[in-house]
Parts: structure tokens; C-alpha cells; sequence
């Protein structure tokens, strides 16, 4: 019984880089988005749709992001409503972006202690930054990035090839436990196939997991 016609009636929510009305939310940071969003419940008691902003939020549609940041969205599942918007501050004024803009991309959310309830969440973006974001308070204001460098958002790992070239992260992280079950293991691969200049074999960069 899908159609065009009936989303209104199906759909609860839609959200994308400007408000609409009608009940749809937004924020001018969201980019085309291909990523799968994680959904769980938090430690405020609400079911979130978790997930990262995309790429190309700077294109010129009449809502740019003015910042290219990467950034991860934390959206309550009922009402689509921003519960909580982390911005790593990686951008057009990283000195890594070369002009480009960042964007983050598919996001594990982690339920450390067996209790139904995701705590951590991590992804990476196309900076080759992987993000760790602290979920584990019950007021979402408190919800943060899990490391700092002066101050700043600081990405758990930085992924570079034996050149230094920063090697992007497109997919989603596996999380589980350590070696005998001590600490959190994080495994991911680099690489992305997204754009005409990633098919030049003439050219190539080595990724890596």
C-alpha cells in the first residue's frame, strides 16, 4: 500500500538538511546520507536513531552546511527530534580537509555491560578519523566525545598509509570484546568507492584494516 500519496500517512519522520514543516526536522549539517542508522535505547530512557551526517553537506542546495564538520546524529525514534547533535569540529578548517568537507559515516552503537541500553558509539569519516562518542549519562547534555586534544574533540585513531595519506573510513566499525574478554576491540577497513576519481587505478592509495 506504499505510494507517494500515503508517505505522510506510513512515514513518522523525515529528516534532512533544512526544517520543512509538516513535522519534519532537520539541520543544515546533514549530507547525503549512506548511512544505516543504529537503533537502540539510551540511558535517558528514549529509543534514538543513531547516525552520521553524510557527505557533501557543504553542496550549494540553498541549506549548506557552513562548516563540513563530521557529525553524528542522535534522533528520537517516535518524533524524529534532535535528541542530541555531536560535532567532532573535522571540517573545512581541519588542516587535513584540503578544501574538501568531512562527513561521518555509519555508526556501531555499544551496549558494553549487557543491560539492552547502548552506552558508546563509534564511527569514522572520510578524514580517516575514528570517533568514539560517550553516551553513557542519563542527560543527554552530557553525552560527548569521548577524547579531547586542548580542549578540542579528538578522534580515538587516525588511519594513514605508509605515506601519511589520510585513508578514509566509509564503513561501519565492528565492535566486540578484547583478546580474553579484556577491553573493547574496534576492527575497520578504509577506502571508499563513492566518487569518479576512486575508480583511477593510475593513481592508487593503499587502505588498510
Amino acid at each position: 500500500s506504499f505510494s507517494e500519496s500515503s508517505a505522510d500517512d506510513i512515514l513518522l519522520w523525515e529528516f534532512d538538511d533544512r526544517v520543512t514543516g509538516g513535522g519534519d526536522v532537520g539541520d543544515a549539517d546533514m549530507g547525503y546520507s549512506y548511512s544505516r542508522p543504529a537503533v537502540t535505547k539510551l540511558r535517558n530512557g528514549k529509543w534514538a536513531a543513531i547516525f552520521g551526517n553524510g557527505y557533501n553537506s557543504t553542496e550549494a542546495d540553498g541549506s549548506a552546511s557552513g562548516t563540513g564538520n563530521a557529525v553524528l546524529y542522535v534522533v528520537d525514534v517516535e518524533t524524529g527530534a534532535i535528541i542530541r547533535k555531536l560535532d567532532t569540529m573535522a571540517g573545512l578548517d581541519d588542516p587535513s580537509s584540503g578544501g574538501r568537507g568531512n562527513g561521518l559515516s555509519s555508526p556501531a552503537a555499544v551496549d558494553i555491560d549487557g543491560d539492552n541500553v547502548s552506552e558508546y558509539v563509534y564511527a569514522g569519516d572520510l578524514y580517516g578519523n575514528l570517533w568514539k562518542f560517550d553516551l553513557t549519562s542519563t542527560d543527554p547534555a552530557d553525552w560527548k566525545i569521548s577524547y579531547t586534544d586542548a580542549g578540542d574533540p579528538a578522534p580515538l585513531y587516525v588511519a594513514r598509509n605508509a605515506l601519511l595519506q589520510r585513508q578514509p573510513i566509509v564503513s561501519k566499525p565492528a565492535v566486540g570484546a578484547g583478546p580474553r574478554d579484556i577491553g573493547t576491540g574496534v576492527l575497520f577497513g578504509t577506502g571508499k568507492y563513492l566518487e569518479p576519481t576512486d575508480r583511477d587505478v593510475s593513481t592508487p592509495r593503499a587502505q588498510s584494516f
